[in-house]
C-alpha cells in the first residue's frame, strides 16, 4: 500500500500543481485544522532482531497557506505535526512488551487539490502532497531500557479526500481524511547500532479555510 499510495500521491500532486499553475486570477487563502491520527503497526529491525510497535492513537495538527484558482484547483504549502505514543512492541515474533515513549513527524508539504463544484455550498475534494518529514522516536523503552531516542529527516508524500461546506463567501469548513507516510526512517539507536523502521498514518480531520 504505500509504495501505490507514494505513486498515486506524485502523480496527483504533479498534475493538480501543473494545472493550477496554468490557472488566472490566483486567490489567496490560509488554512488550519487538528484531528485524531492513527499510526500504522511499524516493523524495525535492529541489531539483528524484528520488532513490531503499536501505537495508541494520537493527534495531528496542520497549517497551510496557498493559491485557490477558479477553475476548482488549489495549490498550498503546508506545515504539519503529528504524534502518537508507543503501545506494546513484539520482538522476534516472541511475546509483546510494554513500550513507553512516542513518535512523531514534523512535515513540510507542496499540495495540490480539486474541488469539484456539485452546485452546492459543499464540494467534495482530492488532492496529494510531497514534501519533507523530521520523524523522530522520542526515549522509546521497552521494560525501561531504552530503545532508541533520535530523529531522521526523509521523503514524504499523502494522499487526501474530503468534503468543504461554505460557511461564508470567505469562510470554507471541511472535513478530510489522509492517509500520510514516509520513506522508512533510519535511527541511531542507544545500543550503537542502526535502528530500521517504517512510518504511516490514516488522519481524520477538521478544519477551515479563510480566502482573501
Amino acid at each position: 500500500m504505500p509504495k501505490i499510495a507514494m505513486k498515486a500521491a506524485l502523480t496527483a500532486t504533479t498534475l493538480l500543481i501543473s494545472s493550477a499553475a496554468m490557472a488566472a486570477e490566483p486567490n489567496w487563502y490560509v488554512s488550519g485544522a487538528g484531528g485524531a491520527t492513527w499510526f500504522e503497526q511499524a516493523d524495525s529491525e535492529n541489531g539483528g532482531n524484528s520488532l513490531e510497535t503499536s501505537f495508541d492513537t494520537g493527534y495531528v495538527f496542520l497549517g497551510a497557506g496557498g493559491y485557490r484558482f477558479g477553475n476548482g484547483f488549489r495549490a498550498e504549502g503546508e506545515l504539519g505535526y503529528r504524534n502518537s505514543s508507543t503501545d506494546k512492541t513484539q520482538v522476534n515474533s516472541g511475546p509483546e512488551f510494554n513500550t513507553e515513549g512516542n513518535e512523531s513527524a514534523l512535515s513540510f508539504m507542496a499540495n495540490g487539490y480539486y474541488d469539484f463544484d456539485v452546485g452546492m455550498k459543499i464540494k467534495p475534494y482530492i488532492g496529494g502532497g510531497i514534501g519533507v518529514a523530521r520523524v523522530s522516536a522520542n526515549d522509546i523503552r521497552i521494560n525501561g531500557t531504552q530503545l532508541v531516542d533520535d530523529s531522521d529527516v526523509v521523503f514524504a508524500y499523502q494522499a487526501i479526500g474530503g468534503l468543504g461546506y461554505d460557511l461564508t463567501q470567505n469562510i470554507t469548513a471541511f472535513v478530510e481524511y489522509r492517509y500520510f507516510a514516509t520513506l522508512d526512517p533510519t535511527f541511531n539507536a542507544t545500543n550503537g547500532g542502526n535502528y530500521d523502521s517504517q512510518f504511516m498514518s490514516h488522519n481524520a480531520l477538521l478544519g477551515v479555510r479563510y480566502h482573501f
